[in-house]
């Protein structure tokens, strides 16, 4: 019986599965990071968010690159090269 209780103990503790990062709701929707892609020239390939931001792919010119935006303003925080 001890033994019993403590398997149904350590299966209580057990981590929960790690989840998603989820947007918050004061962020600009997808379609709103899009359109700000859109307008500096750029494509959106792929977008999710991250932490406290929005992270993606996104192509221009032919080349594709990631990029970090703003969640709450829209603004680009960081645009570089994709290197996979």
């Amino acid at each position: 019986m001890k033994t019993l209780a403590l398997i149904a103990t350590g299966l209580m503790i057990a981590p929960a599965p790690a989840r998603a990062d989820q947007p918050g709701q004061d962020w600009i929707s997808i379609g709103q990071a899009e359109r700000v892609l859109h307008r500096e020239g750029y494509r959106l390939i792929e977008i999710e968010p991250k932490d406290d931001h929005w992270e993606g792919e996104a192509t221009r010119h032919g080349r594709t690159w990631d990029f970090r935006m703003s969640p709450k303003t829209g603004r680009i925080i960081a645009m570089e090269p994709d290197t996979d």
